[in-house]
């Protein structure tokens, strides 16, 4: 159930953080996107029950959709 979830919060959020990267630079979002998804991760190691699980997956996931619209501007700049 929580790897569904992950993958759609990441798919759902990665237009929004292609927006922030856009708007913002690259680094500041990799950086939030990396601190943010560590925090959520360990929320998750330290979860007492299921939907606090869950909420800490969810959130990994929205936080996590930060690579993808980042490093692919990146890799196409380089390998050109």
């Amino acid at each position: 159930m929580h790897l569904p979830l992950t993958d759609s919060s990441t798919t759902h959020s990665s237009i929004p953080w292609g927006w922030v990267s856009d708007r913002f630079g690259r680094r500041p979002a990799l950086l939030c996107g990396i601190f943010g998804t560590s925090t959520a991760i360990l929320c998750f190691g330290f979860s007492q029950n299921y939907a606090w699980a869950m909420a800490a997956r969810a959130s990994a996931g929205l936080l996590s959709g930060t690579y993808l619209p980042t490093y692919l501007p990146s890799v196409h700049r380089c390998c050109r």
